[in-house]
């Protein structure tokens, strides 16, 4: 009998035990449904939000202004100018009158009188000579003195030359040639005598040939 009761104990504990926790198991069950009704069902309001503060009305007072007027002082009146008396005016002469002649005697022409217009003459155009190659590739310096005419229109007839030198006062052939060339090229304007060119003969020049 002890036997048969030893082996009921143990399975009558293990229902006990299971059906404790069952029931603890529907409460908490029951409980959380219950929770999650009350937080459906519940009503969310919008928190209400707090009124800006008031912020208090400045009002700015408008500052007084002084005007300070800067016056200069009145500058004391001029002294008065003395008074001269009158000096007496000089008198002056009466204009005269200049009397024209009234009668104009015509003249001829060629009765006037000729002025004569004399000039010596007067070199326009002068071109400068050639070196010579010979006294060029010697390095030679020289002049050449060189007689001609002017004729009535300004050119140059008759050119001769009268003596040749080298730097050193030799006498030297060198530069006669390109002298005489350049003297043909010259233009003057001619000799005036009682306002007609005229020819002017025996006029010298002298022709220099210089290295630079």
């Amino acid at each position: 009998m002890d036997k048969v009761s030893q082996r009921i104990n143990p399975s009558v504990n293990r229902t006990a035990a299971t059906t404790r926790n069952l029931s603890l198991a529907a409460v908490a069950t029951g409980g959380l449904l219950f929770l999650m009704s009350q937080l459906i069902h519940a009503e969310f309001r919008e928190p209400v939000e707090d009124p800006p503060p008031r912020i208090p009305e400045f009002v700015m007072e408008t500052p007084e202004i002084e005007v300070i007027r800067d016056f200069a002082e009145p500058e004391p009146p001029a002294e008065p100018m003395p008074t001269t008396a009158p000096q007496p005016q000089e008198r002056l002469p009466e204009p005269t009158t200049l009397k024209l002649p009234t009668e104009y005697k015509y003249r001829p022409p060629g009765n006037e009188t000729k002025i004569p217009i004399n000039s010596d003459p007067i070199p326009i155009v002068k071109s400068s000579p050639r070196y010579p190659v010979r006294a060029l590739q010697k390095g030679i310096e020289g002049h050449v003195i060189v007689e001609f005419t002017i004729t009535p229109n300004g050119s140059v007839a008759d050119p001769r030359v009268l003596a040749g030198f080298d730097r050193a006062g030799n006498p030297t052939t060198l530069f006669n040639r390109e002298a005489l060339r350049a003297v043909k090229k010259f233009k003057y304007r001619p000799t005036l005598k009682d306002g007609v060119p005229v020819a002017r003969r025996g006029v010298q020049n002298r022709i220099v040939f210089k290295l630079q």
